[in-house]
């Protein structure tokens, strides 16, 4: 019976991450750009020239994001940390580079996903995991666990966080099939919603009373058990207060549910899945003797 639940367990957490991947693969991947400060200088070439010798001559100019070619001589020059009014000023300039232009332009790019891997996005990403797992080896701190169980505990933390991350990057770029234009607004509270479904996590963790002898697997379901119906409730009412702001936007509907789907999907797996996955890490890290059996680390921490 036990092994028949963990199994269900297993299941309902991978097979929407799987699923979701495997749309990523039939339809792609969109990283987006930085949308913070990402604008566009349109242009037509009268002669359409190779986009790796037009893009060489824009770089003698100034660096860019990335350049779009289009069959028509069309080019699109995606730029960061530029403003519109330095952007206007490069059409003298582009022309002496590239001949004659022709619908020269300056727009604003919107980007059509939520999660934009690259630049600052990514490097906050990283800045977040280690500020999150910082905060949760001190909340820990005198808890009586273990220098290596803590260890395990962090290991198992930063593979719930990478799915989460896989399942918001997945769920949102499949909203983009549907055609929903998501400007940077709405990327915010996207980002706002993820960072919060981490939070309950540290609820438990504030929860935990280990003691040297005690399976942390099970130290984690009584944590969770022993939450206060209150933590419960103002968790979830400030979730679906984060969430709600968006209900404004009836065009939002579709990125509304695809949240709520995340805050759902992060106590699936911190509730259910987290158990089994400390289990399974530290039953194979008892075979990893550089840390099982080392004596600083089987101390307390």
């Amino acid at each position: 019976m036990q092994k028949n639940r963990t199994l269900t367990i297993v299941l309902a957490s991978l097979v929407p991450l799987l699923a979701l991947l495997g749309l990523l693969l039939f339809g792609g991947l969109y990283l987006g750009v930085d949308y913070a400060s990402s604008n566009v200088v349109s242009f037509k070439l009268t002669e359409v020239k190779n986009v790796d010798e037009v893009s060489s001559k824009i770089k003698e100019l100034s660096d860019f994001d990335r350049i779009d070619a289009f069959s028509d001589g069309k080019y699109q020059v995606y730029y960061q940390n530029v403003s519109l009014e330095e952007l206007s000023e490069l059409e003298d300039d582009y022309t002496e580079k590239l001949g004659d232009i022709s619908e020269f332009q300056v727009l604003v790019y919107n980007p059509t996903t939520l999660i934009l891997i690259g630049g600052r996005i990514l490097y906050g990403l990283y800045a977040l995991t280690i500020i999150y797992l910082i905060f949760l080896a001190y909340l820990l701190k005198g808890s009586g666990i273990s220098r290596v169980n803590l260890i395990w505990l962090l290991v198992g933390d930063v593979l719930l966080f990478a799915m989460l991350v896989l399942t918001t990057i997945g769920i949102v770029n499949s909203i983009g099939f549907l055609g929903l234009n998501i400007n940077a607004q709405t990327v915010n509270y996207a980002l706002t919603i993820f960072i919060y479904a981490l939070f309950l996590n540290i609820i438990i963790s504030r929860n935990l009373k280990l003691s040297v002898t005690s399976k942390l697997s099970n130290e984690w379901i009584d944590a969770i058990n022993s939450l206060k119906m209150g933590e419960i409730k103002y968790y979830v009412v400030i979730g679906a207060t984060l969430i709600a702001f968006l209900a404004i936007r009836v065009d939002l509907l579709l990125l509304i549910i695809a949240l709520a789907f995340v805050l759902l999907y992060s106590m699936l797996l911190h509730i259910f899945l987290k158990p089994i996955l400390m289990d399974w890490l530290i039953t194979g890290g008892k075979n990893f003797k550089l840390i099982s059996k080392n004596k600083r680390l089987s101390k307390e921490w």
